[in-house]
């Protein structure tokens, strides 16, 4: 679900969880397994959570992937900040 209902704990949603995923891929270009430990320490999500922000987050056309390397994809002036 990519909305949190307002019962729901917001440091494990897919929206807080997409967002240190695109800063971690800001930083450098990772691999899927590096990515998801990362994510996985801070956010402590499951391994199919994980995969659906992926998921969404490539749908939109923010993250490429290529031989399991994850980079973010640059948009010019409407630039993910």
């Amino acid at each position: 679900m990519i909305l949190p209902t307002k019962h729901e704990d917001l440091s494990g949603t897919s929206l807080v969880v997409g967002a240190t995923l695109i800063q971690a891929l800001k930083r450098k270009n990772l691999v899927i397994e590096d990515l998801y430990a990362a994510v996985r320490k801070k956010h402590n999500i499951s391994l199919s959570s994980f995969f659906d922000v992926m998921v969404f987050l490539w749908l939109s056309g923010l993250v490429d992937i290529n031989n399991y390397e994850v980079r973010l994809i640059h948009q010019g002036a409407g630039d993910v900040s």
